[in-house]
């Protein structure tokens, strides 16, 4: 059978009418001489006529038949059957493969993950190859292809698709395509073509490759089904005066399908925690937690799992937290008297640690400040020399702080504020009572809940105009903000009005805001691809490889957690996946792809390697349109000698 590598040129085929045309409103009229008897000479004008005629005719057959041969040279049809599809000679060809290794394809089909699927894909291609032909291997992974994505002769090297690892920050089909045409056009063959093996899962593809590329899919598996970790947030409550810490964590279910009994598992410090069967209904999302107890200070770590065997990858999250069992609290203000429900709350979120109130600065220096883990002010003494150097030198050695609003502020402490915060005071609100909006709850909603701040009203506050991080506010107004890490509190604890202050959200949002003023590492969870910024830190990664991150840190590669050793201490970093594949959409438009890339889907074999199962047959035509060239000029030369003897 035959088919065209190039057919998008076969449209240049109409342009064989060009020549009829020509011939048909391009005739020379006969030049007029009068005789007094023609009758001779109409006899020889009938045999000539005849003669030019036929040649005329055989030219215009030259040209249009040299059209066509060269139109369908260009083309490059080739002549295939099946007995030819184990032979080896072909033209050597350039093909690059793109081989998806993005975690989407560790899904299971059956005995075998759809990645395996594709290399076994890879490994049949690769066999059909001789060592005349290139061949190029992309992934998804640009470090990988840093390093491999060269050409090399014949078939794939077994230790280079060993090499090929799960890529949590994959690069995108288009940027592939470009990288493979750019390879393909720098081996300048001839014959060369792209094959993408993938899962198909559903990517837009908007790049038009200079060659021929095939889609393949590993398999042809349309639904799956799956759970995922969405998040894990650790949260407190104050219970009987003491804190009760909880692991929340919240799964999905991405498939069509009930779920029972699904194990969920809590792993921190080394060891499981603990384990819960779990129910949940298809395309639901639930939020479930286990209670622990945090009763030593320090850092923990681990992941929240459930046990889906079909795809592993996002079936875990990782985090991290650092809990001060007794943090050293010092209190800068006039009052020795605090509120009651803000002298309760330091006392409980103290601890047994030093809980000190400094209303005077005689004995204090900044050797002794340094020692306590949060700086609070609120209601502060004057604002005089020494009190204005150890302010200036916190905030000079980074440490933050926490100020809480009374109703009395002077001029100088409201500059200072102002500085800080980058806001402005407009005002003392005594007489509205607004609602805490869970909208406006932004930074630590997910902590706390909606429900626990709904229906919550608040006055006597400080109204301030600011661009800095709403954490708590109204409908209008912020309430508590952040700035560079530093807390202000508008509301005044000495308010009877206010049902902030008694409410259970009070001491949890206080004691947030003081682990985060207190702690002085990372408490967040990054994703793979990001850059964790550590200096020449040690790094040991959740494969327990060591090494040393540079000026600018270290780009995290895969989900786990890392150990980051400073020269100060030693902490663990939580690490998720990034890109995110969970939600498997089986791509099913292949009138949406560009002109040039095929949806082979699973039935490649007799779509992919055109030229390579047969004879390319555009020499032959290009030979066949230099023929009829030869014979158009033939055909012209002897009329013109004849036309010079006459």
């Amino acid at each position: 059978m035959f088919s065209f590598l190039n057919p998008g040129f076969l449209i240049a085929l109409l342009a064989a009418g060009i020549p009829v045309v020509i011939h048909l409103f391009a005739k020379k009229r006969p030049q007029k001489i009068i005789f007094s008897s023609v009758r001779f000479i109409k006899e020889i004008q009938k045999k000539q006529n005849k003669k030019i005629n036929i040649k005329n005719l055989l030219i215009l057959l030259m040209r249009i038949l040299f059209i066509l041969f060269a139109v369908l040279g260009i083309s490059r049809p080739a002549f295939k059957v099946p007995f030819l599809k184990s032979s080896e000679k072909h033209p050597p060809t350039a093909i690059a493969f793109i081989l998806d290794n993005s975690y989407s394809m560790n899904y299971l089909v059956d005995d075998k993950t759809e990645f395996e699927k594709g290399l076994e894909t890879l490994s049949k291609i690769s066999d059909l190859l001789n060592e005349e032909d290139k061949v190029i291997l992309l992934t998804a992974d640009k470090t990988w292809n840093e390093i491999n994505g060269f050409p090399v002769s014949g078939k794939i090297p077994n230790k280079m698709l060993a090499s090929v690892k799960t890529c949590f920050n994959p690069l995108s089909f288009d940027e592939l395509l470009k990288t493979a045409n750019q390879k393909l056009s720098d081996t300048q063959y001839a014959n060369a073509e792209i094959i993408l093996i993938s899962d198909y899962q559903k990517q837009k593809i908007t790049y038009n490759p200079d060659f021929k590329t095939y889609w393949v899919a590993t398999s042809d598996i349309e639904e799956r089904n799956n759970l995922k970790i969405n998040s894990v947030k650790t949260a407190i409550q104050i219970v009987n005066s003491e804190l009760k810490h909880s692991i929340n964590f919240e799964v999905a279910n991405l498939s069509e399908f009930d779920e029972e009994n699904i194990l969920a598992k809590l792993f921190m410090n080394g060891r499981t925690i603990a384990e819960k069967a779990i129910k949940i209904d298809k395309n639901q999302v639930r939020g479930e937690k286990f209670p622990v107890e945090i009763s030593e200070t320090g850092y923990y770590s681990g992941f929240v799992e459930v046990k889906n065997e079909r795809w592993r990858d996002d079936n875990r999250f990782y985090f991290q937290f650092y809990f001060n069992k007794n943090p050293g609290i010092a209190l800068f203000s006039e009052n020795k008297n605090l509120p009651d429900q803000l002298n309760v709350a330091l006392e409980i979120l103290s601890g047994s640690g030093h809980f000190e109130i400094y209303d005077d600065l005689t004995d204090l220096n900044y050797a002794k400040l340094s020692k306590f883990d949060n700086i609070i002010f609120y209601n502060p003494p004057e604002l005089n020399q020494k009190m204005r150097f150890l302010f200036d030198k916190l905030l000079a050695n980074n440490r933050k702080i926490s100020v809480i609003l009374s109703k009395n502020i002077s001029n100088e402490w409201k500059l200072l504020y102002q500085n800080i915060f980058d806001m402005k005071f407009s005002g003392f609100e005594t007489v509205d009572q607004r609602r805490i909006v869970p909208d406006k709850f932004r930074k630590y909603k997910d902590i706390i809940g909606d429900k626990n701040i709904r229906n919550i009203k608040v006055t006597d506050y400080w109204k301030i105009i600011t661009q800095s991080e709403s954490v708590l506010g109204t409908s209008s107004e912020p309430l508590v903000v952040e700035k560079n890490g530093n807390y202000l509190i508008v509301m005044d604890p000495e308010s009877q009005r206010n049902e902030f202050y008694v409410s259970p959200v009070y001491p949890v949002l206080m004691h947030l805001i003081i682990k985060d003023t207190g702690y002085r590492g990372i408490d967040a969870s990054f994703k793979t691809g990001e850059r964790i910024i550590y200096s020449k830190a040690e790094i040991t990664d959740p494969d327990g490889e060591n090494f040393v991150s540079g000026e600018n840190g270290f780009r995290a590669e895969f989900p786990g957690i890392y150990q980051v050793r400073t020269e100060s201490k030693s902490y663990p970093v939580a690490v998720n996946i990034g890109e995110d594949d969970s939600y498997y959409e089986r791509f099913d438009s292949p009138e949406e792809l560009p002109p040039s890339v095929f949806a082979a889907d699973t039935n490649w074999e007799d779509n992919i390697l055109r030229a390579r199962y047969g004879f390319e047959l555009s020499k032959y035509f290009f030979i066949l349109a230099f023929i009829c060239v030869l014979i158009e000029l033939m055909l012209i030369k002897s009329e013109e000698r004849k036309q010079d003897k006459a």
